[in-house]
């Protein structure tokens, strides 16, 4: 499994991340609502800020179809993994 900088998963609670500290702490700052679109555009100026080149590795659990097109703007500057759950993540791990 690659390293990734955040985590993003979709729940019926709505939407947590989890990370690196500075980023979570940065994006904790920055957006108001949480939604997709907002965490990312959000990344995006972190990158931006810090100088980071390359794309970042960012892994989407639970992630819905309307949210899949969302991420073809940000396909530029991010890597994303797509999980279909949590659970079955997990489950793969320990095999």
């Amino acid at each position: 499994m690659p390293k990734a900088s955040l985590v993003i998963w979709v729940s019926r609670k709505g939407i947590n991340y989890e990370g690196n500290d500075e980023i979570v702490w940065f994006l904790n700052e920055r957006t108001r609502e949480k939604f997709i679109s907002d965490i990312l555009k959000n990344l995006q100026e972190y990158k931006s800020i810090r100088k980071k080149r390359g794309k970042m590795n960012v892994i989407l659990i639970g992630i819905r179809e309307e949210d899949k097109e969302i991420l073809e703007r940000f396909k530029n500057n991010f890597n994303f993994i797509i999980e279909e759950s949590y659970q079955r993540k997990i489950i793969n791990f320990l095999k």
